[in-house]
């Protein structure tokens, strides 16, 4: 009887270990993508600020003639 129930918590210890190696694996494929949606939406921010100070410049450049 203890072979066969040794088996069994081997095939459940090894279940749960690919179950939480999965799970991590997603987690760590979940951050990436969070990580580049946030360098993306970073870039389009300093993107906007960018534009803004040259507008901002060329209407002061305008007034200033």
């Amino acid at each position: 009887m203890v072979p066969i129930l040794n088996n069994f918590l081997t095939s459940i210890y090894d279940y749960l270990i690919k179950y939480h190696e999965s799970k991590l694996e997603f987690r760590k494929q979940l951050l990436e993508i969070k990580i580049d949606e946030l360098k993306n939406k970073s870039n389009k921010k300093i993107e906007r600020i960018k534009l803004r100070t040259k507008h901002k410049l060329a209407n002061y450049e305008t007034r200033r003639y």
